[in-house]
């Protein structure tokens, strides 16, 4: 995820949660630093299942939790893997888990 994208996510989290005392620049520069190695897409499609059934602001784990399910037909982890240091580690988990 770049930069404009993560300013959209986080204007996203603003709309949602307008009160919200974590949108503050340390958090949000610490949240950028793990959110490099995320595509946009599944970041926003899960703050906005977050936002649906929360009406508290969302640690970082309650929006990335979800993405290191696989992906719904594509047996892919949500985590790009072009950035994915773990991927290896990922892949051998998830073959693990097959037999």
């Amino acid at each position: 995820m770049d930069k404009a994208e993560r300013k959209k996510l986080f204007s996203l989290l603003r709309q949602f949660y307008p009160n919200a005392k974590q949108l503050n620049p340390v958090t949000m520069t610490a949240w950028a630093a793990v959110l490099e190695n995320y595509d946009y897409t599944p970041v926003k499609a899960a703050v906005l299942d977050y936002a649906a059934h929360n009406k508290y602001f969302p640690d970082l784990f309650d929006l990335l939790a979800p993405l290191h399910a696989v992906q719904q037909g594509t047996g892919e982890p949500a985590i790009h893997p072009g950035k994915a240091w773990m991927k290896p580690y990922i892949e051998k988990y998830m073959k693990e888990g097959e037999q």
